[in-house]
């Protein structure tokens, strides 16, 4: 009978683990400057499943001032606002089922220009949706996702990820009111796949790929706007991303992140070369037996 006790114990065990587990799948960020009625207004946006009760999934609450330190190194103060109210829901997924993001009332960030960064970041295989009352920028969500990421996986991103993650979605949006939010990402995204598959590191090494990528995607960037971009780069590449990693997460982007009728720059010159010797081979098959 005393046999069986360890045997019941670990049962137990496991079974609290997994119902520990199971409470902490998903995560609530409020903005703290929301009033009662707007916490119900997001809550619906959030669109939760019947069987869900949002008083039992654990609520955060991030304030103007976590927003202001996180943003205000590369955000300029219009862009962060003076009140916090993006609001976030965060879910976890399986390994593998990448980003999946979905917005309301943000006019500055875009689902995608959100996936790039949180790939960026290191936030994994997660549904996120980001609301507020009232149309803001969006920049300010992110310090809910990091803080509500931190809470879901029992982990906080690093200072330096979340940085770069926020130096590139600001870098992103600049561009984006030049050249549209699309075009953007697009371009944005093709120079750090470029550059983390290079493993490129210096401002001298990034700054051809950054121009070379421009120029593949029909953007005639200013030397401003250049420089811009290579810093942005720079940063992320001491990040050690994994282009296998980036894609995974971004799968569900692939039309967002990719230019239009094609594939990335780099796959796609991988292609023409491969064309090529095809070319040169059939050619020089021909002429043996002319």
């Amino acid at each position: 009978m005393l046999k069986r006790i360890p045997t019941v114990a670990a049962i137990i065990l496991f079974l609290g683990c997994q119902v520990l587990s199971a409470q902490w799948q998903r995560v609530i960020s409020y903005g703290a400057d929301l009033s009662p009625e707007d916490r119900v207004s997001v809550v619906r946006d959030f669109a939760l499943p019947s069987d869900v009760d949002p008083g039992q999934i654990p609520t955060i609450t991030v304030n103007h001032a976590e927003e202001t330190r996180l943003l205000s190194p590369v955000a300029p103060p219009e862009v962060i606002g003076t009140r916090a109210v993006s609001s976030v829901y965060i879910e976890g997924s399986s390994q593998g089922e990448g980003l999946r993001i979905s917005t309301k009332n943000t006019t500055w960030v875009t689902p995608a220009m959100y996936a790039n960064a949180l790939a960026t970041a290191g936030v994994r295989d997660a549904l996120v949706i980001v609301t507020a009352p009232t149309a803001v920028s969006g920049t300010a969500a992110l310090a809910g996702i990091f803080k509500s990421y931190a809470v879901l996986t029992g982990r906080a991103l690093t200072p330096g990820a979340q940085e770069a993650a926020v130096d590139e979605l600001i870098g992103t949006g600049e561009l984006g009111q030049v050249y549209g939010q699309d075009q953007a990402v697009r371009f944005m995204h093709a120079a750090k796949e470029e550059v983390v598959g290079s493993q490129a590191a210096s401002a001298e090494t990034i700054r051809p790929i950054v121009e070379r990528v421009a120029r593949e995607q029909n953007l005639n960037l200013t030397v401003v706007q250049i420089q811009r971009v290579t810093e942005v780069m720079v940063r992320l590449s001491k990040l050690n991303l994994k282009p296998a990693d980036l894609q995974t997460q971004l799968k569900n982007f692939a039309e967002q992140v990719q230019k239009p009728g094609g594939t990335s720059g780099l796959i796609a010159r991988i292609i023409a070369f491969l064309q090529s010797i095809f070319k040169q081979l059939t050619g020089f098959v021909g002429r043996l037996f002319r």
